[in-house]
């Protein structure tokens, strides 16, 4: 699992090392409220048109294990992560 924070370019380059793998996109200070699970390969995780996915008031936790995200999400927060809508990651 790795945190990103004010990385674009690692957080691109782990997206693109991992297809397979899962991002939460959560607040700078994680709360319950906000914490949503995306597949890696979700469009709304990545996209040309933009270039601040680390440097804005965002972090995103990435790792090949969504059990390992759903858990940090629980002892972070004291919630469960939100599936997006988009990638439906649960599925």
């Amino acid at each position: 699992m790795i945190i990103i924070i004010n990385d674009d370019e690692t957080y691109l380059k782990w997206l693109e090392d991992n297809p397979e793998g899962y991002v939460i996109n959560a607040a700078r200070k994680p709360k319950a409220d906000y914490i949503v699970l995306h597949k890696s390969t979700c469009g709304t995780m990545s996209s040309s048109k933009r270039s601040n996915w680390t440097t804005t008031d965002l972090l995103k936790v990435c790792s090949n294990n969504v059990e390992e995200l759903k858990e940090w999400a629980l002892e972070t927060t004291g919630g469960a992560c939100q599936p997006c809508k988009t990638c439906n990651p649960d599925k």
